[in-house]
């Protein structure tokens, strides 16, 4: 019989439930398809998980949510002192956007469980909260109103939370893909272009 030792079942269940989560979300995730994913017992899987709250707290952590959003941050904001015009040209500004997407690659699942998996957890509002989010990030660092127009003054919130559902969506659509990483990442950055040209034109 092979001998496994206990980090590397741990690690084997930490892979199996991310996957299961990914999935079917945690709602219809269940001990017994986590187990079964990870080719164990679910007997064995409860010497390391006391229930499936603490597992899945501990592939989709906390503290995730708040590294993203810092990483996020960073991205938008970097280049403020100089206005989205100038944002293709700021070698810093490139520096944290690739930084972001690595991120988001290497964390996709995470990212789609949060957005669209997480009913019944804590991150049930993950894809409401972010799009608020991106709107205090823009309009805090770029919005100004004496320039807008009035229009998009009076209609502002609305549009944005429109634009910013859709991209949270697309983040999403294109992170499901079957394409390597650098292929994924090309695309992210194209929907980036698209989008900060937009978004100048709207707060700017």
């Amino acid at each position: 019989m092979v001998q496994y030792k206990k980090d590397e079942v741990k690690e084997s269940i930490d892979i199996a439930a991310l996957a299961i989560f990914f999935g079917k979300g945690y709602a219809n995730a269940k001990i017994a398809d986590i187990a079964a994913k990870a080719g164990i017992s679910v007997g064995n899987l409860y010497r390391y998980y006391k229930n499936k709250d603490e597992l899945f707290y501990t592939v989709v952590p906390r503290d995730f949510v708040d590294a993203f959003k810092g990483k996020l941050y960073e991205k938008i904001t970097v280049a403020r002192h100089k206005g989205l015009a100038a944002y293709k040209g700021d070698q810093q500004y490139k520096v944290l956007t690739d930084e972001f997407y690595e991120f988001l690659i290497e964390n996709k699942e995470r990212f789609i469980i949060l957005v669209e998996h997480g009913r019944d957890t804590d991150y049930s509002g993950f894809k409401g909260e972010l799009v608020e989010f991106f709107i205090k990030t823009i309009t805090d660092n770029f919005y100004d109103p004496q320039k807008s127009d009035l229009y998009m003054q009076k209609n502002l919130d609305v549009t944005l939370r429109i634009i910013y559902s859709n991209l949270i969506n697309l983040y999403c659509d294109v992170l499901k893909q079957k394409y390597s990483d650098s292929q994924i990442k090309v695309f992210l950055q194209v929907i980036n272009s698209y989008h900060i040209a937009g978004i100048k034109e709207l707060v700017e």
